[in-house]
């Protein structure tokens, strides 16, 4: 039981959401319905001479109240402008409620119709000429074609309440109606037009229309046939059936579409510019019965004709049916019209009828100037009932103008058609690329001995070209080639293959020049980038010798040269010599002495003696049990200040007065000179790992210091004072053999 409440419950729910969807649907349609805005504007106002924007839907009122001529001269009207623009696919109906235009004015300006005051209706892009349409005042509606519309009201006088205007923005939408009818009775009744606004001129780029086509009868059909599509190529137009089946679509890439006919009552067509821009189209609308729908005649063949650009040939129609009893009905349109880049070349286009024959009955060939089926007619060629033409018919027209040519023909099976077509001049020929005919007409050389006449008198085509053909590869009589062949298959430009070769070989050279200099250019700065690199790294690498390198006093470009040390023979002597210029020099200053002495006695005897200070010497370990004292220290007067600085030596060596001085000083120059020896191994030792860790470093500072010390030393070794170590923590010298026995024999003498 709950579960079937349940479902009672949801199925109730269920109803009620479908039943508020569906009100809400309701009201969203009326919302539609209603305009979305309504405006009221003054055409004189704060809106003169300014654009309205309006979207599908909206509604609005233009009037003009209190409205002052102003000008002096009265010949010239005061003018109020307002333009109204919609979405691309909207258009306008306008219908006049209220006027009140004087009918008689105080100058005649001689405008039809109006002679007053007046409205006027146009629509841009369009110019007043082409889409312009006037109101005296008539209460007429107005339905513009495109998006926009211009509204101008011109007037001569004072207006109170000049008059007042309604508008609404409407889907852009053209309904047709009609009566079928049969194939041979087909009268205005049965047939309409659609073509694009004002054809044949551009349409806009934001154009878009559609086409409702119906009958007033439901066993009736649509046909549709074009006479004119020429559309940008990004337009396109679509065909749809009765039921909503699409029928057919094209773009205006294809030269025409084929003929076009519903399965129903009804067709709709949409067209939509898609921001392209071309002449537009034109078609003619049948409303047929079932049996004349029927008919092959309102089904001709139209997959035929096209664009011809080429500035001569000829185009052939024969051989299309394969038995005798069999007919076929085409339907083509062919425009002639080479392209302005001969125009400097030529002046003029000839178009000759030279076979239409042996056709069915309604066949018919309309020749028209220019390129579109409005211009004016030149001819409708019939063929007659014995089957050929009554004299030949040639039309000239402008080269810029061309030829619209229509044939709706039946076929049999020995119908041909030939026409011939020749853009031609009147000034001099080119020699090589141009023909020149008897009557002064100069005709490209390609249409000599082609099988048509091209200069109107035969001279083209004398009696040598059939001897030329035998010869000839092609075969160039018309009526072996096939349907729709334009012959000669010419090129658009007389040397398009040269011109083209040309420009290639242009290219490729040019391609190439650019890419050397790509290479060159990268090359260059390549080299240039690599001699910056290997510049910095040489500074860097000359910055690091130099950080490197000995500064000062110890830079030296040549190597050291490595001398033996002296030996004890030389460092003997050179001790025997400091101490006999030693003597000397204390022998002088003793005698100096003992004047300064003199001088002190002389002084008084209270002078204290800390003037004359002691000096201490400490002597060797081993002297220090030979002499009086006990301490090893050898007390020396101090020389005074006054004395002269040779007298220092005394400090030194105290005991060079004595017999041992030669011995102390040969002990003291040997010490140093073992010890300048081990710093010159330890110099050449380093030097010896620094050459095989570093090759290119051949100047080790170490040996170039010790070197310069070793002969520092031996320069100042007379100087150098005979001490021994000034302080306890010193190591004694070590003795040789030599000063052991020199020891024993000094003691020897004090025994």
């Amino acid at each position: 039981m709950k579960s079937v409440s349940g479902g009672k419950r949801w199925n109730k729910h269920a109803k009620l959401r479908q039943l508020v969807v569906l009100v809400a649907l309701a009201v969203i349609a009326g919302v539609e319905g209603l305009p979305k805005v309504f405006r009221n504007n003054e055409i004189c106002g704060m809106y003169n001479g300014h654009r309205v924007y309006l979207e599908l839907g909206d509604r609005g009122q233009l009037q003009a109240t209190n409205v002052t001529f102003s000008k002096s001269n009265h010949t010239i009207p005061s003018i109020c402008t307002l333009e109204l623009v919609t979405c691309p696919s909207c258009n306008f109906k306008i219908s006049l409620s209220y006027s009140n235009f004087p009918t008689k004015c105080a100058t005649n300006h001689n405008e039809m119709p109006c002679r007053c005051d007046y409205l006027e209706f146009s629509e841009p892009p369009f110019d007043v000429d082409q889409s312009g349409r006037r109101n005296c005042g008539h209460d007429v509606v107005y339905q513009t074609q495109t998006r926009s519309v211009l509204i101008r009201f011109l007037y001569w006088g004072n207006h109170s309440h000049a008059f007042t205007l309604e508008y609404v923005a409407e889907r852009n939408r053209e309904t047709l109606q009609g009566n079928p009818g049969g194939v041979h009775n087909l009268t205005g009744a049965h047939t309409r037009t659609i073509m694009t606004p004002y054809f044949p001129s551009y349409y806009p780029r934001d154009f878009g229309k559609e086409y409702v086509l119906s009958c007033n009868v439901e066993a009736c059909r649509v046909n549709v046939i074009f006479s004119d599509f020429q559309l940008a190529k990004t337009s396109s137009m679509e065909f749809y059936d009765w039921n909503g089946q699409r029928l057919y679509a094209i773009s205006g890439g294809s030269f025409r579409p084929p003929v076009v006919q519903s399965s129903g009552p009804s067709m709709i067509i949409r067209f939509y510019a898609n921001g392209g821009s071309g002449l537009g189209y034109r078609a003619k609308v049948s409303f047929l019965t079932i049996e004349s729908a029927a008919n092959p005649m309102m089904l001709p063949d139209s997959n035929c004709g096209g664009v011809v650009e080429n500035i001569g040939g000829a185009i052939t129609m024969m051989n299309l049916v394969a038995g005798d009893n069999e007919t076929r009905i085409f339907d083509c349109i062919w425009l002639l019209k080479p392209p302005n880049t001969y125009a400097h070349l030529k002046t003029h286009l000839s178009l000759k009828i030279d076979t239409f024959e042996k056709m069915g009955p309604n066949s018919m060939l309309t020749v028209v100037q220019g390129t579109t089926s409005d211009n004016a007619i030149l001819d409708v060629v019939r063929p007659n009932l014995g089957g050929g033409l009554f004299g030949p018919h040639t039309y000239v027209a402008p080269l810029t103008a061309g030829f619209y040519v229509h044939l709706r023909a039946t076929f049999r099976l020995q119908s041909r058609m030939a026409l011939v077509y020749t853009a031609f001049s009147y000034l001099d020929c080119f020699m090589g690329s141009e023909f020149l005919c008897q009557n002064r007409k100069c005709i490209p050389v390609q249409l000599r001995c082609d099988g048509f006449d091209h200069c109107g008198d035969g001279s083209d085509e004398p009696d040598s070209c059939e001897i030329q053909w035998e010869t000839d590869r092609i075969d160039r009589r018309w009526y072996s080639h096939t349907p729709n062949y334009y012959f000669p298959k010419m090129d658009r430009y007389p040397d398009l293959r040269t011109a083209t070769i040309i420009f290639v070989a242009s290219s490729v050279g040019l391609i190439m020049l650019i890419s050397a200099l790509i290479i060159l250019l990268y090359r260059t700065g390549n080299r240039a980038r690599q001699q910056r690199e290997l510049q910095s790294q040489l500074q860097t690498i000359s910055e690091l010798l130099d950080s490197n390198a000995p500064r000062g006093p110890e830079d030296v470009d040549e190597p050291p040269v490595y001398e033996a040390p002296p030996d004890y023979d030389e460092i003997i002597k050179v001790g025997m010599d400091e101490d006999i210029q030693r003597k000397r020099r204390r022998h002088s200053s003793s005698a100096s002495g003992r004047r300064s002495r003199m001088r002190r006695s002389r002084r008084p005897s209270n002078v204290s003696e800390s003037n004359n200070p002691i000096l201490e010497v400490r002597l060797p370990p081993e002297f220090e049990g030979d002499g009086p004292s006990t301490s090893g220290m050898l007390q020396v007067p101090y020389a005074s200040q006054d004395q002269d600085e040779e007298n220092d030596d005394l400090r030194d060596t105290p005991w060079m007065r004595t017999e041992p001085d030669f011995f102390m000083s040969s002990r003291i120059i040997e010490w140093r000179l073992q010890k300048l020896q081990r710093r010159l191994r330890r110099a050449r030792v380093t030097a010896s790992g620094a050459r095989q860790q570093h090759p290119e470093r051949a100047h080790p500072a170490a040996l170039i210091r010790a070197r310069r010390q070793l002969t520092t030393t031996r320069s100042t070794s007379a100087r150098a004072p005979l001490l021994s170590r000034s302080h306890p923590g010193q190591r004694p010298l070590r003795t040789t053999s030599h000063e052991a026995s020199l020891r024993n024999l000094r003691t020897s003498r004090y025994h």
